[in-house]
């Protein structure tokens, strides 16, 4: 019986207890109505990885070359939209090489089903002419595409290039665009994340007709996030020559590494334009310089930077004008405009001596839509962005860009061997199942976007991953971009800098749950 009444008291405790606990009055009900999601620990809101979707909306404005294109090749139309090539081979020539789909004609696209090598024994550089091209080498799997032996040279109009490394090309240039005596305008061209090395003479040149009775200009170029380093061409052992007749040329966030003259050169002066914009030379000898007469010239947030150990003899001042570097009297018709450009390493001179203030702009001359990075931003923003590299590892890319805060580097050589030759590059294929449908697009993209789908096909919305996609239903008919454009986009990195909204993935509304309630009633 004691027992039995002890375990009554204790029971009657705990229910004065629970009783006394509450200090609201009995008998009323009390109702919690919830607040919205996201703001209160009594409810949380259930939110899988997958349950909501970055959409990135485009403009008719966002459509250009690809998305990150800049200056003046930005609106290159290339070969959108046209046949599909694919490089089957590393062989110089024959059905399924480079060669082939260059010299093809109509608007083509060239994917690379193979990645390595590809050695042009003709140490001559390889022409084309027909336009609408565009060149992915971003498709290819790694170790990526370099050529060895001659360049490319563009006589057509309408070209993207993108994530090549052409390197020791005999005669020429490893990358030249020129109309030369074909007697017809060259126009929208856009060179990418390319590796420019061991050319013979410059490793990039870009000019109108100077040969023939046209007067046919070039025009509309953009060489942009590219290595052009280490010239094998004495005694001058160039960068890049803007030559005759060319207009609306942008050389904009480049690394210029182990070069004599002519970073770059606009010769001829004829009135060509050009801009020079945040790009980082290292290790030079002569820099910007331009020549006879009245060149129009910008160059803004660029980094100077001489080697450590071998002071450029001729870079206390950056600008050159016919050679020279501190040039006497009065400079007529050119125009220079020059800002926020910063020299590294070398005497304190200015940019460009007095006898400059006849052509040196107060403000810009050329119309851009590129918005220059201010100069403390550029040396990150470029080495950590050129070149093939930013996809494939190469050996030679990273020493040439690790020569620069090392401080290192070796300039004036006419033998490769100098800087350890050519690395070992394998053969590669792409894994079996990842194009089975031999469309260009990998069967995961595929997949996410519905299946068996057609590469130039323009839907408006595409997927690039499960959890971000591109909305163009907005865009003008004219200008909606293709499956392949989105794809190659997409493996090249350019969509990870378009500012994003976050959408619920099909519709979905977010699934509640309470979590905690201190509701109380009878």
């Amino acid at each position: 019986m004691r027992r039995i009444l002890t375990i009554l008291i204790v029971i009657l405790n705990i229910g004065g207890f629970y009783a006394n606990s509450d200090p609201r009055p009995k008998k009323v009900k009390v109702y919690y109505t919830a607040p919205p999601v996201f703001q209160d620990s009594f409810w949380e809101t259930h939110q899988a990885p997958d349950e909501w979707v970055e959409t990135i909306v485009l403009t008719d404005e966002d459509i250009l070359a690809f998305p990150t294109a800049k200056g003046g090749g930005r609106n290159a139309v290339g070969g959108w939209g046209g046949t599909i090539y694919h490089v089957t081979t590393l062989a110089e020539t024959g059905p399924g090489s480079l060669v082939e789909a260059m010299y093809a004609n109509g608007p083509r696209i060239v994917v690379f089903d193979v990645g390595g090598e590809i050695v042009w024994t003709q140490q001559r550089s390889i022409f084309f002419a027909d336009p609408n091209i565009t060149i992915l080498g971003q498709t290819a799997p790694s170790p990526g595409i370099t050529i060895r032996g001659a360049g490319i040279r563009s006589m057509a109009s309408e070209v993207i290039i993108r994530f090549l490394r052409i390197r020791d090309t005999g005669e020429g240039d490893p990358i030249g665009v020129t109309n030369h005596e074909t007697g017809q305008t060259v126009q929208n061209v856009i060179i990418d994340h390319v590796s420019l090395m061991w050319g013979a003479d410059e490793n990039f040149s870009v000019t109108g007709d100077s040969g023939g009775s046209s007067n046919a200009p070039t025009r509309n170029v953009t060489l942009q996030n590219s290595i052009i380093a280490e010239s094998v061409g004495s005694p001058g052992y160039y960068g890049a020559l803007i030559g005759l007749n060319v207009d609306n040329i942008s050389i904009l966030q480049n690394y210029w590494a182990n070069l004599g003259n002519r970073i770059p050169e606009h010769t001829y002066g004829d009135a060509s334009e050009f801009e020079f914009v945040n790009n980082v030379i290292y290790n030079y000898n002569r820099a910007v310089t331009t020549s006879f007469g009245p060149a129009i010239v910008e160059s803004i947030g660029n980094i100077f930077k001489a080697d450590s150990d071998y002071p450029p003899e001729q870079a206390n001042h950056v600008y050159q004008l016919n050679g020279t570097e501190n040039p006497n009297g009065t400079i007529g018709e050119g125009t220079m405009y020059q800002f926020d450009n910063v020299q590294i390493g070398t005497n304190p001179f200015n940019m460009m001596n007095s006898n400059w203030s006849s052509v040196n702009q107060s403000q810009r001359t050329l119309t851009s839509s590129y918005t220059p990075l201010p100069s403390s931003e550029v040396v990150n923003a470029v080495l950590n962005n050129v070149g093939p590299s930013t996809l494939f590892s190469d050996a030679v890319d990273e020493r040439v860009i690790n020569n620069y805060t090392n401080e290192d580097g070796v300039r004036d050589f006419t033998d490769i061997a100098t800087v350890g030759g050519f690395p070992t590059i394998s053969s590669t294929t792409h894994p079996s199942g990842y194009d089975t449908d031999n469309d260009g697009l990998s069967e995961a993209y595929e997949t996410l976007n519905g299946g068996n789908i057609n590469p130039n096909d323009k839907p408006s919305m595409f997927y690039i991953d499960g959890n971000k996609r591109i909305d163009q239903s907005g865009v003008s008919t004219n200008l909606k971009i293709t499956h392949m454009y989105v794809f190659s986009a997409d493996l090249a990195g350019d969509w990870d800098g378009f500012t994003t909204t976050q959408n619920p993935l099909n519709n979905w509304t977010p699934a509640k749950r309470r979590v905690q309630s201190n509701i109380i009633s009878n």
